[in-house]
């Protein structure tokens, strides 16, 4: 499965993101309604582009596509979370830390653990939701992977910011995308019009992952909460 997901201007210019992303990798909130329907692997297409407002005085811009990653960790889990996924036979295995704190531009934290497992993440999702829904504090919900730059960039003239994930033909885009950058007037930028909007296709076989997944627990979180 494929998703379209924005990131804030508040926080990040392009270069800043790009430049954070290879040194820790990427790291997005998302919320516990999303994660269920996602899947270990599933490709996050990033992009920035401007909200449409009734009162905006300057021309709407569509969508940058600028990159992509992988979804391979999901981290900002409480202790107690841990503990739920153990109840519900999760089997961790514990594995090195890569970043003990860590400071981003959207916020700060400090990882206590970090885990491999072989659970699928929509179980993993209903263990945590059904945690939430008891009371329990499971932490701040963080999708991460590793990123993946997009040369040249994707501009969506159809497309407008949009808050959190949203199911997306990315097959059909990264198509569209490999055959206009083959054409010499495109070196830093293709136009594709098209939305690239699809719902949810249930029958589609989740990708195998090509490395063990990963849930990491966090000692510390503070999120910079900026308007995008």
């Amino acid at each position: 499965m494929d998703w379209l997901h924005y990131v804030g201007k508040s926080f990040y210019t392009q270069p800043q993101f790009i430049k954070e992303a290879e040194q820790y990798g990427v790291s997005r909130r998302v919320s516990i309604r999303v994660l269920t329907g996602m899947n270990w692997n599933d490709r996050v297409w990033v992009a920035q582009g401007d909200m449409k407002q009734k009162r905006r005085v300057t021309p709407t811009r569509g969508a940058e596509v600028f990159g992509s990653f992988r979804v391979q960790k999901l981290s900002g889990l409480s202790k107690t979370a841990i503990e739920a996924l153990r109840r519900h036979d999760v089997k961790l295995t514990s594995v090195p830390v890569a970043f003990k704190d860590v400071v981003r531009e959207c916020g700060e934290y400090t990882v206590d653990a970090c885990y491999q497992l072989t659970t699928p993440l929509p179980e993993i999702a209903r263990i945590l939701a059904e945690e939430t829904s008891l009371g329990v504090d499971i932490g701040t919900l963080l999708l991460q992977g590793q990123f993946k730059m997009l040369e040249p960039i994707a501009g969506l003239p159809d497309c407008t910011f949009q808050w959190g994930f949203r199911h997306f033909d990315g097959v059909s885009f990264a198509l569209s995308h490999k055959q206009l950058k083959l054409l010499p007037e495109f070196e830093t930028k293709v136009v594709i019009l098209s939305a690239f909007k699809i719902t949810a296709d249930e029958s589609k076989k989740p990708a195998k992952p090509k490395t063990k997944p990963e849930v990491e627990q966090l000692a510390r979180y503070v999120y910079r909460d900026l308007w995008s």
